[in-house]
């Protein structure tokens, strides 16, 4: 179920990035090297569940970890934390 959401909600974590970063990623190899991350958003909308308000979605190695509530997920150390508290992060 994690997985399913984790697939459909790259292209939506995409639209957070700015315009000229958006167009070298969309172009770019299938997979991004990027440092590990911490997305913190005011509102988490999976596809099988549930929004999740001051939701949290771990991404390592161009893949979804975990998404979940802010206070059940813990937040690795060496994660950067991206602070969205005004968006809302949908798959697809």
């Amino acid at each position: 179920m994690i997985r399913n959401f984790l697939k459909a909600a790259l292209p939506a974590l995409l639209l957070c990035v700015p315009a000229a970063a958006r167009d070298r990623v969309i172009r770019g190899p299938a997979r991004i090297d990027s440092p590990p991350m911490a997305l913190l958003a005011g509102k988490v909308v999976p596809v099988t569940s549930e929004p999740i308000p001051d939701g949290v979605v771990l991404i390592k190695d161009s893949k979804i970890l975990e998404v979940g509530p802010r206070d059940k997920v813990k937040i690795p150390p060496g994660f950067k934390v991206v602070r969205m508290p005004e968006a809302f992060l949908f798959p697809g």
